[in-house]
């Protein structure tokens, strides 16, 4: 599962050899989202040439004039490794609304309806909301917010994770939405019927997503890309990376309901069923397969 580098919380004033125990917490919570949860942590494709509290890892300059140990800086550049470089321009988000010291990696999560994970330097990072401006392609900035990750004693918000370990025990087809409990929270208050077509379809999207994301299965762009046409855009999870003990099987996003559903077929593409959110199966449709 994606969770996206809150980069504008490297910003500090403050010497970065007196803020190294919130490094430290940071990493634990890094150590905690890979172990349980499987994350991956998004950030801007130029990540590496951010200053974190006023020191590059790159050039190892602190502008405070200050070094730090040559075991820091290894610590430091353990922790950017686990990023991974993706997000670059809009859409984008700030703390104002002016648009000053704008993230890409968080603006995608605002998109998105993710989260984010903050170093806790500034205090407004100590939230389990950010509060901002978000600045989507051709459009003035608008009021918008990322739920937030920033020390892992706080679990408020995990409960847009989910422990996928016992995805080994499961198999796929009989079991594709067993995270029924926290995908109930996710889904909580999201409206997908007083809202515009558009608006729906990216709801349904944005929030298939997650739901297919915290039941342990995994986006496949190949399988996606083969199976979309030029009316019709598909969005296709596999089971292969977490239901290991069980032949792979498919989950595609339903876009034509009016909640989260999906499609779902096994490992040669055949239908099986349509499932809603919460496990509930439907009856077999033909010509709803896909090609793998």
């Amino acid at each position: 599962m994606d969770v996206y580098l809150n980069d504008i919380s490297f910003i500090c004033d403050n010497d970065i050899r007196d803020e190294w125990g919130k490094i430290k917490i940071f990493n634990e919570l890094l150590k905690e989202l890979a172990s349980t949860f499987n994350a991956s942590i998004v950030a801007r494709k130029d990540i590496w040439s951010i200053s974190i509290c006023n020191y590059n890892i790159v050039t190892k300059i602190n502008t405070k004039g200050t070094s730090i140990s040559s075991e820091q800086h290894r610590y430091l550049h353990e922790i950017f490794k686990k990023f991974i470089s993706r997000t670059d321009g809009k859409p984008l988000f700030s703390l104002d609304e002016d648009m000053n010291n704008c993230s890409s990696s968080v603006g995608k999560a605002a998109e998105e309806g993710r989260l984010v994970i903050s170093f806790t330097f500034d205090d407004r990072f100590k939230n389990d909301a950010i509060n901002g401006w978000l600045m989507l392609k051709d459009s003035l900035p608008i009021k918008s917010y990322v739920d937030n990750l920033y020390d892992k004693r706080r679990t408020d918000n995990f409960k847009y994770l989910a422990d996928i370990s016992k995805c080994n025990k499961l198999n796929p087809i009989e079991s594709p939405m067993w995270n029924v409990d926290v995908a109930r929270m996710t889904l909580q208050n999201v409206d997908f019927i007083n809202v515009s077509q558009k608006e729906r379809m990216s709801k349904l999207i944005s929030y298939g997503k997650i739901i297919a994301e915290i039941n342990g299965w995994t986006y496949n762009d190949k399988i996606s890309k083969l199976n979309t046409t030029n009316d019709h855009i598909r969005y296709i999870f596999d089971s292969g990376t977490n239901f290991t003990n069980y032949p792979k099987a498919y989950l595609c996003i339903d876009l034509e309901g009016p909640e989260v559903c999906y499609e779902l077929c096994d490992k040669k593409g055949h239908h099986k069923g349509e499932i809603s959110w919460d496990g509930k199966q439907k009856e077999e449709k033909k010509n709803h397969g896909i090609e793998v």
